[in-house]
């Protein structure tokens, strides 16, 4: 369980981390298209990390609330 905690605490910087990544490429893209940031392989498989990360952790917030909400609502009613 220490190793999902971990995990579930470093998922917001990665996800910050690439999201910057990413605005980076396209401004340098902005500046000079011929360099091909968001084109090139590693941008790609950057993308695709982010997007499964992303994905994971709304999984995982979705699913953090609904069990919040079933408990609140099993004590309104007892």
């Amino acid at each position: 369980m220490k190793l999902l905690k971990k995990i579930s605490a470093l998922i917001p910087h990665i996800r910050i981390i690439l999201s910057l990544c990413f605005l980076t490429f396209i401004v340098l893209d902005w500046y000079n298209p011929l360099m091909g940031f968001t084109t090139n392989p590693l941008s790609t498989k950057l993308l695709i990390a982010f997007c499964v990360i992303t994905m994971l952790s709304s999984i995982s917030e979705l699913a953090a609330k609904g069990k919040y909400n079933a408990i609140h609502l099993e004590r309104r009613h007892h």
